[in-house]
């Protein structure tokens, strides 16, 4: 936001299924986490209410944003999982709040790691992958056959930079990589291999209304939209449809072993 220097990153745990939580960014944490619970539409609709784990106030939006991505990433909620512990009460979360002592050696190589993201260099995965010598011609230049062929020469320079795609199978070829070439791979991200950034990138995190109707209709499993139908009555169901695409099962996998 212009005119906002501090900005806050926060994880929030679903008191609904302990095993969700969710990253985010915000000026005012009081009025993010009532939204959160209360609003009528998004991502955290479904597994209300959300109770609090940790906040980090950070001295600029860039730094902010660059670190709610890298939590966002499977090293970063490794490194969350180590650094905040994932407490499972509300008297936990208070806990963390607390400042740690600076002797503390998970404490050190947190701030490390922090100053690394705030201070550390910067790039961009349209970057990263033109470096390493994979084509990114505009969307409108190509024929259908050329968009999947370049489509699948994304998605492996992409795995080749631990940066794995997910939920994809509602859109086409074009259409997704559209959205990658104009939005996904221009966003900012720390330049960092010691991190050892892992990048999940989920097609329906945005969250919004648009985002929830397409999860519920191709996604979501039976259990899902009867949890679902039983706590929002009033919503709008859509009928499930089978996914009109079939790559979701191709795309490149990060093993468990392999996140740091």
């Amino acid at each position: 936001m212009h005119g906002i220097d501090k900005r806050i990153v926060y994880v929030i745990r679903s008191d609904f299924d302990p095993s969700r939580h969710y990253v985010g960014i915000t000026n005012d944490l009081a009025a993010r986490l009532q939204s959160h619970n209360t609003a009528p539409g998004g991502h955290t609709v479904a597994n209300r209410p959300w109770s609090l784990v940790v906040s980090l106030e950070f001295p600029s939006e860039k730094a902010a944003v660059r670190f709610e991505k890298y939590l966002k990433t499977g090293s970063g909620r490794a490194f969350a999982k180590r650094h905040f512990a994932l407490p499972i009460n509300r008297s936990e979360s208070a806990m963390l709040n607390s400042k740690p002592s600076a002797n503390d050696q998970r404490y050190q190589e947190f701030a490390r790691r922090m100053r690394l993201v705030e201070d550390g260099p910067s790039t961009t995965q349209f970057q990263q992958l033109s470096d390493s010598g994979v084509e990114l011609p505009a969307p409108d230049s190509l024929d259908d056959a050329q968009v999947s062929a370049t489509l699948w020469d994304v998605i492996h320079g992409l795995a080749r930079l631990r940066t794995y795609l997910a939920e994809t199978d509602h859109l086409s070829d074009r259409e997704l990589y559209t959205q990658l070439w104009a939005d996904v791979l221009r966003e900012e991200v720390p330049a960092i291999d010691e991190i050892g950034f892992s990048h999940h990138v989920n097609l329906l995190s945005n969250g919004g209304n648009r985002e929830t109707t397409l999860y519920l209709k191709y996604f979501a499993d039976d259990e899902f939209r009867r949890g679902w139908a039983e706590r929002f009555p009033d919503y709008a169901m859509p009928a499930p449809e089978e996914r009109p695409y079939d790559r979701d099962r191709r795309l490149p996998q990060l093993s468990s072993d392999a996140e740091s």
